[in-house]
């Protein structure tokens, strides 16, 4: 496990093995925060379907888990 960012009320982390790489993401701030994902990569949102590739803002007090796409 690495940890992306822990500042404040924002986390992220990542676990992964030989051939998946799953992020996992926090915003307990009372606004919207964006986290910068790594480059070179598009993501998958487990919980809606959709494809990130740079960034992914999160609305006050939601989390999101993510997971790398080959």
């Amino acid at each position: 496990m690495e940890f992306l960012i822990a500042e404040k009320n924002k986390l992220m982390y990542r676990r992964y093995n030989n051939k998946d790489e799953i992020l996992v993401g926090f915003n307990l701030e009372e606004n919207p925060e964006t986290f910068e994902l790594p480059a070179g990569f598009d993501y998958l949102d487990l919980f809606n379907n959709k494809t990130y590739n740079n960034a992914v803002t999160l609305k006050p007090a939601t989390g999101v888990i993510l997971k790398r796409l080959d």
